[in-house]
């Protein structure tokens, strides 16, 4: 190269390539900058603070998460869907295009099909704030006449404890070995949350000589002041406040609950 390449003809940038990184892509080029790393650690701190800027105070609804949810939900047998699925689910929902291409990087998905569970995973982390919240916010959303499908609560779950490298993996499989008592396809939506809530917290709720009773759920300790999540029609930020008051009155081993934030 014997001169900056400054023209959009010269710069060739390869069209499968996310938005996001064409446009790093060009700035590098253009810049040149002699420090790439550090150039690289500035753009990208500003595109973030632009995108926080444009969103703050901002949030997907209940609504919005729903209406992408029941675009696949009906294809139960489809685990992966096309990019163009999603992006086209998304805008029907109102979801922006900037947090949809966010959510395919964050779950490093570069080819053309999408576990859509998991990206639905991401939207309610994302709108939700924290994996506790994150659980009671999926259990709403997919809950019917008081029972959730336990397989589905378990993969985002499981799934969302896999990407926070801050939560020990061995709770994902705590959660997992959990759920393997429940025989039933749908499960009490409060029992299941307990189980989720409960392990998040390194507590064990299954006990091997109390038989798990899908109809009196006398295997899990509910303090009687806490509503039931069907109930619960408050905002998101008096349901968090529940659970944390429902976690100081519950015996638990101490450990604070981990937090999942996904952009």
């Amino acid at each position: 190269m014997t001169e900056p390449l400054y023209s959009a003809e010269q710069i060739k940038i390869p069209s499968d390539l996310p938005e996001i990184l064409k446009n790093y892509a060009k700035f590098i080029i253009k810049s040149q900058p002699a420090d790439i790393l550090a150039s690289s650690s500035e753009y990208f701190a500003r595109l973030a603070k632009q995108r926080t800027q444009a969103n703050a105070g901002k949030r997907l609804s209940d609504m919005q998460l729903d209406a992408f949810y029941t675009k696949f939900s009906s294809s139960e047998e489809r685990s992966s869907v096309s990019r163009k699925d999603i992006e086209e689910a998304a805008s029907l929902a109102n979801i922006p295009s900037a947090q949809v291409q966010d959510i395919f990087l964050l779950g490093g998905w570069t080819s053309d099909k999408i576990p859509w569970v998991k990206f639905w995973a991401f939207l309610c982390a994302s709108a939700a704030g924290t994996l506790e919240a994150t659980a009671e916010l999926v259990c709403n959303l997919v809950g019917d006449n008081g029972k959730v499908p336990v397989a589905l609560i378990q993969e985002v779950v499981v799934f969302l404890v896999e990407q926070d490298r801050a939560i020990d993996p061995a709770i994902g499989r705590n959660i997992v070995q959990a759920f393997e008592g429940i025989s039933q396809r749908e499960y009490p939506t409060k029992s299941v949350l307990e189980i989720v809530l409960k392990e998040l917290q390194g507590n064990s709720l299954l006990n091997a000589d109390a038989p798990v009773n899908p109809e009196s759920d006398t295997h899990v300790h509910m303090d009687e002041s806490h509503p039931p999540v069907d109930n619960m029609q408050q905002d998101e930020a008096a349901n968090i406040d529940s659970f944390e008051n429902k976690d100081e009155d519950m015996n638990t081993t101490g450990q604070e609950p981990a937090n999942e934030n996904a952009e």
